[in-house]
């Protein structure tokens, strides 16, 4: 595939299915799911591919079958997660469906029948992510800040540019522990966060934000350690080195939306910035907005869409200086309430006097 880049890779793999034999007029694409794969991963996986094009080649042929039909059909989710993320250090593949089981049993003995021990049904009446605390692992990735055992924590910022992940450290006895408190906390946190990249899909930019260490070796073990973690990624990254402000940068192949996205809305009333504007604020945005509509001199009613928050407080608080407002420009004010309604979304309508009104005066 042309998405692997890495020359020294690119060889790699031309070396290992060099010496496959595939039949006559069939050629091999090498995407990047394989990269990092062994030979014999490689192999089986050519293996399944040709079983399964002679299974097409072999219901075409088939007399009985009438147009249309169905020739191939992708494997669901769950036969799809096991081959893309099943490896020999995978210890167990736990399946809660009898169909899901026998269609991952099968998968196994064509891939790898030497591990389809490792497939078992779950038959207890006890909810399967409520016996291994999956539950509360999934609204873990939904947090921003993720604790580390030192009593450390690292925390998530996802921007328009970049990710930004601040790493926070625990509490340290003396002074003389300093280095090696953050030293701890760094290697912990390096581990968690390639973890956490990977489950909550995060891509792009990612600028991470270490303890300050003053020995140049601690910093060396915090890259390596990062890189070690991020080898078992299937997404692309590039790492820097650590900068003289601390900063590691990192850049990670964007493989999917991210995970918040799919369980979250924007909110209407922050637009994701997660901070709104005072009600002091907004009252003062909106007197503001009533002079400058009355400077025309020309208003015989001003309506206002706002919220009722805004009504409540005006009329309790700013009655005598509304009223002072309508007698002194001759016109009528009215607040029209819209649950919900935004600042950004007020809305003034004014009514012009005419000439003659406008004589009269």
């Amino acid at each position: 595939s042309r998405k692997i880049e890495d020359e020294e890779e690119r060889k790699k793999l031309k070396t290992l299915v060099s010496d496959f034999k595939l039949p006559e007029n069939l050629g091999l694409i090498i995407r990047t799911a394989g990269v990092g794969r062994t030979k014999n991963e490689l192999q089986k996986d050519l293996q399944r591919l040709l079983m399964v094009w002679e299974n097409l080649k072999s219901s075409r042929k088939k007399d009985a079958q009438q147009a249309p039909f169905l020739i191939y059909q992708e494997a669901d989710m769950v036969v799809r997660l096991v081959r893309d993320h099943f490896t020999t250090d995978t210890s167990e593949v736990i399946v809660d469906n009898i169909e899901s089981y026998n269609a991952v049993k099968s998968f196994m003995k064509i891939i790898m029948p030497r591990m389809v021990n490792r497939v078992k049904l779950y038959q207890d009446t006890r909810p399967i992510f409520s016996r291994h605390n999956i539950e509360d692992q999934i609204e873990s990735l939904y947090q921003r800040k993720v604790l580390l055992p030192s009593g450390g924590s690292i925390v998530f910022d996802t921007g328009e540019a970049m990710v930004s992940i601040d790493v926070n450290s625990g509490k340290t006895t003396s002074a003389s522990q300093l280095e090696e408190t953050a030293l701890q906390t760094n290697l912990e946190a390096a581990d968690e966060i390639g973890r956490q990249l990977r489950l909550r899909d995060l891509g792009g930019l990612v600028v991470i934000d270490f303890i300050d260490m003053y020995h140049k070796k601690n910093q060396t073990l915090i890259e390596k350690e990062i890189k070690k973690v991020c080898k078992l990624d299937k997404a692309r990254t590039n790492i820097s080195r650590i900068s003289k402000f601390g900063l590691l940068e990192m850049s990670r192949q964007r493989l999917a939306p991210p995970v918040q996205m799919g369980a979250f809305e924007e909110c209407v009333l922050c637009a994701g910035t997660g901070i709104v504007r005072s009600l002091n604020y907004t009252v003062m945005h909106v007197l503001r907005k009533i002079s400058e509509k009355l400077a025309s001199g020309k208003v015989k009613e001003l309506k206002i869409e706002v919220s009722s928050k805004i009504t409540e407080y005006l009329l309790n608080n700013k009655s005598r200086y509304l009223l002072n407002l309508q007698e002194k420009h001759q016109f009528k004010l009215e607040f029209i309430n819209i649950a919900g309604n935004t600042w950004t979304d007020f809305k003034y309508y004014v009514t012009e006097k005419t000439a003659d009104e406008i004589l009269s005066q």
